[in-house]
């Protein structure tokens, strides 16, 4: 029989498919769209949170292709940093004690696992 080659997934389809287990989370309902601090009475957000992002957004932008990686900048790539910045900025602006702080971290260990 003739071996198996397995094909390699490209940088996109790697993205896409962290992005989609963090979308699935139980808790990504958090995270999914762009915070609205006037809706949500919170405009002090916008003296605290100079970046906001979201997983949404993130979405938008890989579909948009967005984002490239080399293995040389995996750590330092754009998508990197825009997913990172979404729980670091919950953990910014929250306290530790609310929900969406607690299940912000728990995303994020699931994020630091995938990646």
């Amino acid at each position: 029989p003739a071996p198996v080659v397995q094909q390699q997934k490209s940088d996109r389809e790697l993205m896409a498919m962290i992005l989609d287990r963090l979308l699935s989370h139980k808790n990504a309902y958090w995270f999914n769209a762009p915070i609205d601090p006037d809706a949500l009475g919170i405009p002090h957000y916008r003296d605290i949170i100079k970046e906001p992002m979201d997983l949404g957004t993130i979405h938008t932008r890989l579909h948009a292709d967005h984002y490239t990686i080399n293995e040389t900048e995996m750590n330092h790539s754009q998508f990197h940093y825009d997913v990172s910045l979404v729980f670091g900025n919950c953990r910014q602006f929250n306290h530790p004690n609310p929900l969406v702080y607690i299940h912000g971290v728990e995303m994020e260990k699931q994020w630091e696992r995938l990646w």
